[in-house]
């Protein structure tokens, strides 16, 4: 952000990892994606007026940092391209929690769209999706382990699309360990019970 500078080493790494290209419409330059002095239009109305933008970095940087944002908070954003709430997601990580929301159902869909194709996006409570992550967890035998991979699967197979990076961080959120992990507990907790 050449003259106006991130202080926060936990914001200038979520600025480092979203990919702010990918919130913004197709087509846009990424001179124009990244600059880091102009919002972007996200939508306009039929005359051409910019009715939702996603604002320029330095405000969003300097909004981020001026909340204190840290892991494990639980954050609401009003008012959404899904930009931001990739780059909170980020600030609280996987501990934490973020809900965004807009007035504009296509502005909810278009943020929904891009959160999801990036790994953010949810269409489903997260608590909805930990509780689905940890019943299917808890149903596991020990010779049919399922690893964070399988677990995507069976939840895209119930309507659940998220990425596999954050089915590890829900699980790791709820304090379950790696497949790997869990199957040498639970042949030794099988070992045992013989």
């Amino acid at each position: 952000m050449a003259d106006r500078r991130i202080t926060s080493p936990a914001v200038a790494r979520a600025f480092r990892i979203v990919p702010r290209h990918l919130f913004v419409p197709d087509g846009t330059p990424l001179e124009v994606a990244y600059n880091d002095a102009n919002s972007v239009a996200i939508k306009q109305d039929a005359d051409g007026v910019v009715i939702s933008s996603t604002s320029a970095p330095f405000i969003q940087a300097r909004m981020i940092e001026q909340a204190d944002l840290g892991p494990g908070m639980i954050v609401l954003e009003i008012g959404s391209g899904g930009y931001n709430a990739a780059l909170v997601a980020e600030v609280v990580g996987s501990s934490g929690h973020v809900v965004s929301v807009d007035i504009d159902q296509e502005v909810v869909d278009m943020a929904r769209t891009r959160l999801a194709a990036t790994g953010y996006g949810e269409a489903h409570s997260a608590e909805a999706v930990r509780f689905r992550i940890k019943q299917m967890i808890d149903d596991e035998r020990p010779s049919a382990v399922l690893s964070d991979d399988a677990i995507v699967t069976r939840l895209k197979e119930g309507g659940i699309d998220i990425a596999r990076r954050t089915v590890a961080k829900y699980r790791e959120s709820l304090r379950i360990p790696s497949s790997m992990e869990r199957r040498r507990e639970k042949v030794a907790m099988a070992a045992a019970d013989r």
